[in-house]
């Protein structure tokens, strides 16, 4: 289950952040933004479901990509989601991974102005620690409005460790489990 969903210039949400648990309720006014934060897992699901085709996935929600991007300005728009590991998996890790309990999945999807084509222009998956906790706040309507980022994307850091990362261009870099048991 994703507890974090992130956006940025994804058709009317120029930035978005919020947690997810079990139950969770979206409560805006008309053309907030609600309807296209619960479309941005679908989308992703599309992706998977057309086996990385990202152009398909893409054009079943319009055939101008513009049109999917935050006032139609720019060339890209970002994604980010995050999940608990199960602790039957973290059981198994190795253990200079073992505080690394989430996993967090981020992606771009641009469109190549010179070529013409769509596809993924950042991609990562990165094993994290627990955040530190923050207090909770309850918020009133969707979406929560904060100061654009220039990325939703993190860096890496203490507590952050790339598993896959794949760039434009196809410099692809996988990062595979080399201890020996």
């Amino acid at each position: 289950m994703f507890n974090r969903l992130q956006a940025r210039r994804f058709r009317s949400l120029k930035q978005a952040d919020h947690s997810l648990d079990r139950f969770h309720a979206l409560v805006g006014p008309n053309a907030s933004g609600k309807t296209t934060f619960l479309d941005l897992l679908v989308l992703l699901g599309d992706v998977m479901r057309f086996r990385g085709d990202v152009p398909e996935a893409v054009g079943n929600r319009s055939a101008d990509f513009s049109k999917l991007l935050w006032k139609g300005e720019g060339s890209s728009f970002q994604i980010a989601v995050e999940a608990r590991i199960p602790d039957h998996i973290r059981e198994v890790m190795d253990k200079d991974k073992k505080d690394l309990s989430i996993v967090r999945y981020e992606v771009e999807i641009g469109l190549d102005r010179e070529s013409n084509e769509i596809g993924f222009d950042h991609e990562t998956l990165w094993l994290c620690s627990e955040p530190k906790e923050s207090p909770a706040t309850t918020r009133l309507l969707f979406p929560e409005l904060k100061r654009e980022a220039s990325s939703i994307f993190i860096r890496q850091g203490k507590g952050r460790r790339v598993a896959i990362n794949k760039k434009s261009g196809g410099n692809d870099n996988y990062y595979p489990d080399t201890s020996k048991p």
